[in-house]
């Protein structure tokens, strides 16, 4: 590879004159590779400036790439009947189960209808009709920046979250926890169940426990819930 002919130097007129930028010419910076060139005639810092700059955009780009596939993830497990969208009674009946694996049988179910209704026609569809995952996302979005703004607190919650509602949906498929309300989503919820422990796959205290040891969740803001 042939030399290079100039390189960005600094230069100052004077102790109290800012640094300006100056060419260097190719005797001062043949007989070294390309990169140890351009770095070593570095004085302003404009190359490595430029190379963080880049490095942190390429960061961010990463971190908003990993909260989109774990926002998808999340809408993938409140899609109980996987038509691509979120239904009321989707969200309704998902954060049933997770009372459920908190609290017991015994919960207020009316208490949870009404609380998902509400969240639902308030902040996703004044409506109630079915929502895309876009609105799900612009939704998810405001409310992870309205609890913290760090994109790595953003992710933790979202694991939180999917560990939640992955457990729930294991719920469905637990004749004791079942409801009349479950049984259009019944076939096509489906698990692994070799996430269950052995030996018992059907009591909500072996689930609740199993849910617990999926994540931990933050020392701050933590909610029993699907989202």
């Amino acid at each position: 590879m042939g030399a290079v002919p100039s390189l960005v130097d600094c230069v100052s007129d004077g102790d109290d004159e800012p640094c300006k930028a100056r060419r260097l010419s190719g005797r001062h910076v043949q007989g070294t590779s390309v990169l140890d060139r351009l770095f070593d005639s570095d004085a302003c810092g404009l190359y490595k400036r430029c190379a963080e700059a880049s490095f942190g955009d390429r960061k961010k780009a990463l971190v908003h790439t990993r909260l989109d596939d774990l926002l998808q993830e999340l809408f993938t497990a409140h899609d109980l009947n996987k038509n691509g969208l979120l239904e009321e009674i989707e969200l309704i009946q998902l954060n049933k189960k997770i009372v459920v694996l908190h609290y017991g049988k015994d919960a207020d179910m009316e208490a949870v209808k009404r609380k998902y209704q509400e969240l639902f026609r308030r902040r996703l569809s004044p409506t109630g009709d079915a929502v895309p995952f876009s609105v799900f996302k612009t939704y998810m979005l405001q409310v992870l920046s309205e609890v913290d703004p760090d994109p790595n607190a953003q992710e933790m919650m979202l694991e939180q979250w999917i560990a939640e509602a992955q457990a729930a949906r294991i719920m469905f498929h637990m004749p004791s926890v079942t409801s009349v309300t479950d049984l259009p989503f019944l076939s096509t919820i489906s698990f692994d169940k070799d996430d269950l422990p052995s030996p018992s796959r059907t009591s909500v205290e072996t689930v609740s426990t199993t849910a617990s040891t999926l994540f931990q969740p933050p020392a701050r803001n933590v909610r029993c819930e699907s989202f």
